[in-house]
């Protein structure tokens, strides 16, 4: 079996932590395909390793700057391990590229609570919000 057809089969039986070394060993041979990246993060955000999942959304979303499925997966996994400040950092980083983005995020339940934050409020209100 070829070593993608074993991380599909992986996945569909939901087996992620051994899908995590397939999908790293598919990222080392191919280091700049974004999907790769992407999958890798999915694996590890279903095993609730969130801040590492960011990682890879974020390297994907970078290969990729029009994979916004890579960008809101990157926002979520911040969101979820708590990593505020790198949230932060990413949303004034792309509102200044996506100036509408700032509706998207109020507009997210799971987002819309960060932005009480006295931090994210500044950012909503140097958006026009």
């Amino acid at each position: 079996m070829d070593i993608i057809r074993k991380y599909e089969t992986l996945v569909r039986q939901k087996r992620w932590s051994e899908a995590i070394p397939v999908i790293e060993e598919i990222v080392q041979r191919e280091p700049q395909i974004a999907t790769s990246w992407f999958n890798l993060g999915v694996c590890m955000d279903e095993l609730g390793r969130h801040a590492e999942a960011a990682d890879k959304f974020l390297r994907a979303y970078e290969l990729d700057p029009e994979d916004f499925g890579a960008q809101y997966r990157a926002f979520r996994s911040l969101n979820l391990a708590g990593q505020y400040d790198r949230f932060l950092s990413f949303a004034e980083q792309e509102c200044q590229a996506i100036p509408d983005l700032i509706d998207n995020l109020l507009q997210d339940e799971q987002f819309a609570v960060l932005f009480e934050r006295p931090e994210f409020r500044m950012l909503k209100e140097a958006q026009g919000r």
